[in-house]
C-alpha cells in the first residue's frame, strides 16, 4: 500500500500539467491517460483492500486485492485539442477527489491528502482552482448581443447596474487591491498567465496610462513591461477589468481574428476571446455579477417565472398594446438571447400585427419594396410529438405565406391588413396553442424562426381590437 500511496504523490502535480489552452502535444494528452491510469489502479486496490465499491473493480476481488492486472493507457490517436486535455484533466481531479475520500474514511496515505483530513473526511479547501480557456462553442450569457455592438458594448452591458450598486462598487485601498490580484493570481489559471501577480497603484488625474475618456469614464492601464496596473480610481471595477489584462497578457487567441477587415466581423470573431472569458469570470465571482455571460464560466441563469412568455397588455399615451415575448427562436450569433414579441397594437385607429426583435436586422429593404417572406402557422397541441415528416406535412397545408411590410428599423415586420382578421381569429382559439413564425430574408436566407404561446391572448387582445372598432361575438 505504501508502494501506491508514493504513486499518489504524483497526482498532486496535475496543477502543473499546463492549462488545456496550452497543453496541444500528443506527449501531453498520453500523459494524463497514464495518471487517470494509475488513478484508477489505485482506486481499485482501496477499493478491494476495504471492501467498498467493489462491484465496480473489473474481475472483482480475491483476498482484498483485484483479480485482474491494472489496465495499461493504449497510445493516444487523435487530435491533441484543448477540449480532450480539458476532458482528461477534469477525470484526473474527480479521481483525485475520490481518493483523497477513500484515504480519509480508511486512515491510509493520509499525508497526501491536501489540507489533512478531519472527522474521516478531507478538510474542505477554501480556494477555487479556475482554468480559463477560449471556448469552441459560441456564448450564451445574456450579454453576447452587444458583442458585435462593439468592441467596449459587451463589457457595459456587464457591468449594467454595477455604479448605483454600493454593496459591489466599493473602492479599494492600496493594501486591498494589491491582495485582492493576489488571490485572483492564485485562483485563475490562464494560457501565457505570468508566474507573478502584477503591481498596482493608484495614480494621479491625467498621469501617462491611465486617464479619463471623452465620456468621462474612469480607466486604468495595464503596462505589460512592467507587469504594473496603474489605475486613476480605486473602485473594484477598474481593478477587476486591468487584471483581467493582465491574467491574458500572453495568451494569443485574438491573432486569427486579425485578419477580418470589416470591423464588425472582428467583433463577431472575437466574442470568445481568452480576455472576455477571464473578465465574466472575475466580474461573476467578485463583482458577483449574477449572468455576464459569455464563456460559460458564470452562474446559470434562473428559471423563468411561469408567465415569462404569456401575454400582457398596456396602454399608452397614443396606443393601445397587447404582446407576447417569444417562447424560443432560432435566430444565430450574436442575437441568439436577444427577444422578439409578437404585438396586436390600435394607434390612432388603426390596427396593427406585427413581430419586433430586439436585435438584428431583416434584409428585405429596397429588395423587395420593404416586404419580408414570413410563413406563420397555427400548431396543435401535440404538434411536438409528431416525428419531423408529420411535422413538415403539416406546414405544407397549414402553413401560410405571406410579404410581410418590413418596418422602418428593418427589426420587425408588419401582417398585411388583409391578413389580421384570420390571423387573430386563429391565434385566440384554443385548439391553436402556438403561433409559429419563420422569417426569411429576401435573398430566401433564414431571419428566424419565432414560437409564440397563445394562452390567455384572447383576453389581452380582446380590448385592444375593440378601441379599433372590432365587435366580438
Amino acid at each position: 500500500m505504501r508502494g501506491w500511496g508514493a504513486i499518489a504523490v504524483v497526482f498532486a502535480v496535475v496543477a502543473g500539467l499546463g492549462s488545456p489552452a496550452s497543453a496541444q502535444t500528443v506527449a501531453d494528452v498520453q500523459t494524463r491517460d497514464n495518471l487517470i491510469a494509475a488513478q484508477e489502479a489505485l482506486l481499485n486496490v482501496y477499493r478491494c483492500r476495504f471492501g467498498i465499491d467493489t462491484e465496480v473493480v473489473p474481475g472483482g476481488c480475491t483476498d482484498g486485492a483485484p483479480n485482474q492486472p491494472a489496465d495499461e493507457p493504449g497510445p493516444f490517436a487523435g487530435m491533441p485539442t484543448g477540449a480532450a486535455i480539458a476532458i482528461r484533466d477534469k477525470l484526473v481531479v474527480e479521481q483525485e477527489a475520490l481518493l483523497n475520500v477513500y484515504r480519509c474514511r480508511f486512515g491510509i496515505d493520509t499525508e497526501v491528502v491536501p489540507g489533512g483530513c478531519t472527522d474521516g473526511a478531507p478538510v474542505p479547501q477554501a480556494r477555487i482552482q479556475a482554468t480559463i480557456q477560449v471556448p469552441e462553442q459560441p456564448p450564451s450569457g445574456r450579454c453576447t448581443h452587444a458583442i458585435a455592438e462593439g468592441p467596449y458594448h459587451w463589457e457595459e452591458c456587464a457591468w449594467d447596474g454595477l455604479w448605483e450598486n454600493p454593496e459591489f462598487n466599493y473602492s479599494l485601498s492600496d493594501q486591498e487591491a494589491q491582495e485582492l490580484i493576489e488571490q485572483i493570481w492564485g485562483e485563475v489559471d490562464v494560457q501565457g498567465k505570468p508566474e507573478r501577480p502584477p503591481t498596482s497603484s493608484l495614480v494621479p488625474a491625467g498621469s501617462t496610462c491611465a486617464t479619463a475618456t471623452q465620456g468621462g469614464i474612469i480607466i486604468g492601464c495595464y503596462q505589460p513591461d512592467l507587469h504594473h496596473i496603474r489605475r486613476l480610481d480605486a473602485f473594484l471595477k477598474t481593478l477587476l477589468h486591468e487584471t483581467a489584462h493582465a491574467l491574458v497578457a500572453g495568451a494569443l487567441s485574438v491573432e486569427a481574428c486579425r485578419a477580418e477587415t470589416d470591423a464588425h466581423a472582428y467583433n463577431v470573431c472575437t466574442h470568445n476571446d481568452v480576455f472576455r472569458c477571464v473578465a465574466d469570470h472575475l466580474y461573476t465571482r467578485y463583482a458577483e455579477i449574477e449572468e455576464a455571460g459569455v464563456c460559460g464560466t458564470v452562474t446559470p441563469a434562473a428559471s423563468a417565472p411561469d408567465n415569462r412568455h404569456s401575454w400582457d397588455s398596456d396602454t399608452t399615451r397614443d396606443a393601445f398594446l397587447a404582446w407576447v415575448p417569444a417562447f424560443t427562436h432560432t435566430m444565430s450569433f450574436p442575437f441568439d438571447n436577444s427577444d422578439a414579441w409578437l404585438i396586436v397594437r390600435c394607434r390612432y385607429g388603426d390596427l396593427d400585427v406585427f413581430l419586433s426583435t430586439q436585435y438584428g436586422f431583416l434584409a428585405g429593404q429596397f429588395a423587395r419594396n420593404n416586404r419580408i417572406p414570413v410563413l406563420h402557422a397555427f400548431l396543435p397541441r401535440d404538434y411536438w410529438s409528431w416525428d419531423d415528416q408529420r411535422r413538415g406535412d403539416f406546414l405544407d397545408d397549414n402553413g401560410t405565406w405571406r410579404d410581410w411590410w418590413e418596418s422602418a428599423d428593418s427589426q420587425g415586420a408588419f401582417l398585411p391588413d388583409e391578413d389580421q382578421v384570420d390571423f387573430i381569429n386563429e391565434a385566440v382559439q384554443p385548439e391553436n396553442p402556438w403561433i409559429m413564425l419563420s422569417v426569411r430574408n429576401f435573398d430566401n436566407s433564414t431571419f428566424g424562426t419565432f414560437l409564440f404561446e397563445t394562452d390567455n391572448a384572447l383576453h389581452h387582445i380582446r380590448p385592444v381590437t375593440q378601441q379599433c372598432g372590432w365587435t366580438w361575438s
